[in-house]
């Protein structure tokens, strides 16, 4: 999951080290007695961070009698199917990624439209609910000019956003429901 940048950056870094004391003109001379010294820096970066700036929530529902699903989406709106009533609290997870710009290109790689997790009731283990259908806002793009360019190109602080779909029983036991995803994101 990434690459070893700064495994990468140091072999590059003593390269051109070498290749300085190689190309360097008149500084090294072969006489017994003699001696050159030359300065060698190496620059270590940090790789890309990803942070978690909110957590997706379903908010409060109320299920009626044939129960169904409630998305929220990336971008904050919220469709319910069945008869499910949203009261409010809902909105998706969002991250923070830092980057290197131009040196660090992200992709997206978890969670998934096909990925699921299990929402269990905080007090009774044995009601749960299905997550499914994970979205996100991660691939969105901008225009410069004639070119369509990754949205996170320019900035080295990169928010999106991920909602996904919470599958309710007809008549589901009351109680707080909690689970956990995990977001992948790789660096190349």
């Amino acid at each position: 999951m990434g690459s070893n940048w700064g495994t990468w950056w140091s072999r590059l870094a003593a390269t051109g080290c070498t290749l300085a004391a190689m190309l360097a003109p008149g500084q090294l001379h072969a006489q017994s007695g003699s001696g050159a010294s030359m300065d060698s820096t190496v620059t270590i970066t940090n790789p890309g961070k990803l942070s978690k700036l909110q957590d997706l929530e379903f908010g409060s529902i109320v299920t009626g009698t044939a129960g169904g699903t409630l998305t929220v989406k990336p971008d904050g709106t919220t469709t319910t199917t069945g008869t499910l009533t949203p009261v409010g609290g809902d909105y998706p997870a969002a991250f923070n990624m830092q980057r290197r710009i131009f040196v660090d290109y992200p992709t997206y790689a978890a969670p998934k439209v096909s990925d699921s997790i299990v929402l269990t009731n905080t007090t009774d283990p044995s009601a749960t609910m299905m997550v499914t259908n994970f979205t996100t806002d991660f691939n969105r793009t901008v225009r410069v000019g004639f070119f369509t360019l990754p949205a996170y190109y320019f900035s080295t602080n990169y928010v999106f956003k991920i909602g996904a779909t919470v599958h309710v029983a007809a008549n589901q036991k009351p109680g707080t429901y909690r689970g956990q995803f995990v977001v992948v994101v790789d660096y190349q």
